[in-house]
């Protein structure tokens, strides 16, 4: 005689079956929340609080902190007493050190400045023509005068000759006269200044030239007795050429 064995899929599920199985799913899920809440609520009822561990924990960590800070401000200090000085390692070789030295020496010397001649309006080169005047003389080569009354007279013209004993050309442009009681000091105004460039245009190396100049306010008192008369050239821009001082006689 074969036993049948009953299979539970096969077993037929009444209302009644799912009404018990739906009573026992809530009865569980009443356990579990209560397994979970309950131990929370007598923990606060009594003020047991889950953060009260904490607290040793963030304590000890500051403490820790504050002793990594204290060991990391000692050994700041430390280093920042300690001067260590690296050795200097000369990396520059000998032609290096060479090059530079040559370049210094180009830097300062200088090049000779070129200059294109330039004629000045009397036809002349720049380059022809000089500014420093150590070889050229003035001389009074006569002079008229007029007595006006019986105690002063004036200088009406004056004969003077220009020397030039430099080797290049010199621009004469003024003639500065000035004129004195002899044995008096010279005057400390300036002397009447005749323009003479319309006359003497330029007078080249190892020459000479005279020339005439009408004086129109050089008086003097006295009229007996010798006189001084200076002679002031200059250049255009005011230089003295040459000048000298000559001993006259008035009859």
């Amino acid at each position: 005689m074969v036993r049948k064995t009953e299979n539970f899929l096969d077993k037929t599920i009444t209302l009644k079956d799912l009404i018990v199985y739906f009573m026992y799913f809530i009865l569980g899920i009443v356990l579990l929340a209560g397994i979970i809440f309950i131990p929370f609520k007598i923990g606060e009822s009594y003020g047991i609080s889950s953060c009260s561990n904490i607290a040793p924990i963030n304590a000890a960590s500051k403490v820790l902190a504050a002793t990594a800070t204290s060991k990391t401000d000692n050994l700041s200090n430390n280093t920042s007493t300690m001067n260590i000085t690296e050795p200097t390692v000369n990396t520059s070789t000998e032609e290096e050190e060479e090059e530079e030295a040559n370049l210094t020496t180009n830097q300062t010397e200088e090049e000779p400045e070129v200059t294109t001649p330039v004629k000045t309006s009397y036809g002349r080169y720049d380059s022809e023509v000089t500014t420093t005047y150590t070889k050229v003389d003035v001389l009074l080569a006569d002079f008229e005068y007029e007595l006006k009354t019986d105690i002063w007279g004036k200088i009406t013209k004056i004969k003077l000759t220009i020397k030039n004993g430099e080797s290049k050309i010199i621009l004469p442009y003024s003639v500065e006269v000035s004129v004195w009681n002899q044995g008096e000091p010279s005057p400390e105004w300036k002397g009447e200044i005749i323009q003479i460039n319309n006359l003497v245009p330029y007078l080249t190396g190892n020459n000479q030239r005279s020339l005439y100049i009408n004086p129109e306010g050089l008086s003097f008192n006295e009229i007996t007795g010798d006189k001084m008369i200076e002679l002031i050239v200059k250049d255009e821009i005011g230089k003295v050429i040459a000048s000298d001082e000559f001993r006259v006689s008035i009859d």
